[in-house]
């Protein structure tokens, strides 16, 4: 596994606002691309709660209310992920690769309605159906969701962001390695075995830094754009 973050960063880690960076979101390539699947009135729902100004902490605060559906908080985030990170461009193919998640959405659905995150062997569990149960989403986007949905539970320990701009970050680390970068793409392992180690070395480094995990999570982030 990747070697420690080094010491020199720990204050840069703990000073590191994660809700700082918003996204701007025009809803209407949303709602017309996902109007033939019935997710119109979600689009619109999620427009009425967040705008069109939004960044993490708004998500969490929609992953919160129970009034909102599982299939809608996923909705969110990958609205949130596919609308403009940090440092890059808005991915405007969002909205068709959203639709393709949910090229039948009975069944997909069904699957979010019993994703769960609250352990190590429902992370692997709902990893594994997402992976094989949704089109063109993969780690990259519903580790996203994995995120939101442990941030929301208010505890300690949460599930986090694995895309590959993360990944990056990690290969970072190792000394010698951004000499590479412009030859050579670091992608993220697609195995829920790598993601769990991933999140155990997340944890450890929280624990050095003594700061949250998510901002070891953003620092990555941060550090794997320097990379692409």
């Amino acid at each position: 596994m990747t070697r420690n973050i080094p010491s020199n960063r720990y204050e840069e880690i703990r000073s590191t606002d994660v809700n700082l960076h918003k996204v701007r979101c025009d809803f209407n390539p949303w709602r017309k691309k996902l109007a033939d699947l019935d997710l119109g009135p979600r689009v619109e729902k999620i427009e009425d709660i967040l705008g069109d100004c939004f960044g993490r902490s708004d998500v969490i605060g929609l992953y919160r209310r129970d009034d909102i559906q599982p299939a809608t908080k996923f909705l969110a985030a990958m609205i949130w992920g596919h609308e403009a990170p940090a440092g890059s461009k808005k991915d405007g193919r969002g909205p068709w690769k959203v639709s393709e998640m949910f090229s039948d959405p009975e069944a997909s659905i069904k699957l979010l309605e019993s994703t769960r995150v609250g352990n190590e062997e429902q992370i692997r569990t709902s990893y594994r159906q997402l992976n094989k149960g949704l089109k063109r989403c993969g780690p990259n986007f519903f580790s996203k969701h994995f995120y939101f949905l442990g941030k929301a539970r208010g505890t300690k320990s949460y599930p986090l962001i694995l895309d590959d701009r993360v990944a990056a970050g990690l290969a970072a680390l190792t000394p010698g390695c951004f000499d590479f970068f412009g030859i050579v793409k670091v992608v993220a392992a697609r195995r829920p075995e790598s993601y769990l180690e991933y999140l155990s070395w997340a944890r450890r480094q929280a624990e050095n830094v003594k700061c949250d995990l998510d901002q070891v999570e953003y620092f990555l982030f941060k550090l794997g754009a320097g990379s692409t």
